[in-house]
């Protein structure tokens, strides 16, 4: 990745979870849908303290905690209606990428211009 392009999908998870998942502890990622493309490589996980699963809601002051891989979805036998991300390939970031937008779904973030903000 060149400096021109340095965006990265990323999917928000609530706090704990970004952390349990950094760590290796939480490596299934239950969710309402499906990723439109499989195998999601280097997703970033973004940590919140704001739960923003609706349309329009958002987290300017989240962290990115970790890079994952997805490489299978399934359908999830506890809950219908859920599909299980199994999250592989657990890259934890330190010092986290902090702040970070979060967002619900899958979304980008430049990395590029977030670090110009920092440094501002």
């Amino acid at each position: 990745m060149d400096d021109s392009d340095q965006s990265l999908t990323a999917l928000a998870v609530l706090s704990p979870a970004g952390k349990l998942i950094a760590q290796g502890r939480h490596r299934i990622e239950l969710r309402s849908w499906q990723p439109p493309v499989l195998p999601l490589r280097n997703l970033l996980i973004v940590e919140s303290q704001r739960q923003v699963a609706a349309e329009g809601q958002w987290d300017p002051e989240a962290c990115g905690v970790a890079l994952v891989d997805v490489l299978s979805v399934s359908p999830w036998s506890g809950a219908p209606g859920m599909y299980a991300w199994e999250l592989s390939n657990i890259r934890p970031i330190c010092p986290k990428l902090c702040p970070l937008p979060a967002r619900s779904g899958l979304y980008s973030v430049n990395l590029c211009a977030t670090r110009e903000a920092l440094e501002t």
